[in-house]
């Protein structure tokens, strides 16, 4: 977007570049007023929908002292990216080694917002009954991802679609159970 910073006389008058048009490449679009091509403000990260900072306090004995905790709490749609501040806290402490397995288990109910266990690290294992959204273990570092419907569906899990599209993008360790099928 910042062609106005390209200094490109000497590529434009080099032997190799004669009779080629780079305007397309080079075109600099017009701009209504008060826009601008490149980043001129400051993002609103709203984190007030997030439930890792709960997770993390629920969490503390397993990350300070690896003692076991199994933690059950619902989880709704709005709640995105869940289990990428809690996997940092660990991997901070523990680095990609993390925790024996199992050592932070958590039983979600309801259905999980967009990349419902992101980046889980080894020793956390997420058990989902419910649905989730599109890219369900996004970058899985070692945890577990348990998902299945609920107990009281009037459907079987093999049959609907209970997660979206696009899961494990970019994993690179882990494990992953769906009783269902992806979007």
């Amino acid at each position: 977007g910042r062609v106005d910073r390209l200094d490109m006389s000497d590529a434009l008058e080099h032997y190799k570049t004669k009779g080629l048009d780079f305007s397309k490449i080079l075109y600099v679009p017009e701009l209504p007023e008060g826009e601008s091509l490149y980043c001129t403000s400051s993002q609103n990260h709203d984190f007030s929908l997030s439930i890792d900072p709960e997770l993390i306090k629920r969490a503390k004995p397993a990350i300070d002292n690896k003692q076991l905790v199994n933690i059950a709490m619902p989880i709704r749609n709005c709640n995105r990216t869940v289990g990428a501040m809690l996997s940092n806290k660990v991997t901070a402490k523990y680095g990609a080694k993390g925790l024996p397995n199992d050592t932070i288990s958590v039983k979600f109910d309801g259905s999980a917002g967009q990349s419902f266990g992101a980046f889980l690290t080894k020793g956390i294992t997420f058990e989902l009954e419910g649905d989730s959204n599109d890219y369900l273990g996004k970058g899985l570092s070692g945890g577990r991802i348990i998902l299945y419907p609920p107990e009281k569906s009037t459907f079987s899990g093999f049959r609907n679609i209970i997660t979206g599209n696009v899961n494990l993008f970019g994993a690179t360790a882990g494990e992953a159970y769906i009783n269902g099928i992806a979007g």
